[in-house]
């Protein structure tokens, strides 16, 4: 989602402001772009939001009060979609990528400024693809690995925590990370098509696009999976 007028700079009171004047979702798209979080004393919605998604991913398990709290700041730090995300180590390949995540898990995507979240529409970059695919690809194996330990029956409750955190891991990084690549993928295919641009290799592209299409696909079987053991 496109930040408008954002001053990431402004003082705490001053971004509360801003938080009572706009949607709940894009207050919390503009915490994980870098727009400091309110004062910590009052309950704000979009803080609620952000905490919501935060503990859809496994990273924060306080209360959704909407407060920001140092549990908050602290879960927003470990957000690998979060601005000021800080991995353990980077590995420069073609793209941005990130170590070992807060959360122990390897290839967390710590995407280039433009491709952030919040930060405005994403743009194809094969590098980045790559790098999404690879990310997803490990978070989905986690996760079959932990379904195919259970063997189709009931997780016990250390099973259900492990398997919760994984499957929101995937589920999150699918909405975040890998649809909004597709989108870029589709928005670069249909504007060469329009214009008649022969740099872009199209027969190409779409063949990309669907290899991560049928990530995503797998990603969300995996999830329903889940979901199954879960109930």
């Amino acid at each position: 989602m496109a930040l408008q007028g954002v001053n990431s700079s402004a003082p705490a009171a001053a971004q509360s402001n801003v938080e009572e004047k706009i949607p709940p979702d894009v207050a919390a798209n503009r915490y994980l772009a870098g727009t400091p979080l309110p004062p910590p004393g009052k309950s704000y919605a979009g803080v609620k939001v952000l905490q919501t998604q935060l503990h859809a991913m496994g990273l924060y398990n306080g209360p959704l009060d909407g407060k920001a709290g140092p549990g908050t700041q602290l879960a927003l730090q470990r957000c690998p979609s979060y601005a000021g995300f800080k991995p353990e180590g980077v590995e420069k390949s073609g793209g941005n990528k990130a170590g070992p995540s807060a959360a122990g898990t390897k290839g967390a995507l710590a995407a280039p400024t433009s491709n952030k979240i919040g930060s405005g529409p994403i743009k194809y970059s094969k590098a980045d693809v790559e790098n999404v695919r690879e990310d997803l690809g490990k978070f989905r194996s986690d996760l079959n690995g932990e379904l195919t330990l259970l063997k189709g029956g009931k997780p016990n409750s250390a099973e259900r925590e492990t398997l919760s955190k994984s499957r929101a891991k995937v589920d999150a990084y699918v909405r975040l990370w890998a649809e909004p690549r597709l989108k870029a993928m589709d928005a670069k295919i249909n504007q060469a098509l329009k214009t008649g641009d022969t740099s872009v290799n199209v027969n190409q592209l779409e063949i990309e696009r669907e290899h991560l299409k049928s990530d995503i696909d797998s990603a969300k079987t995996s999830v329903k999976m889940a979901d199954s053991a879960l109930a």
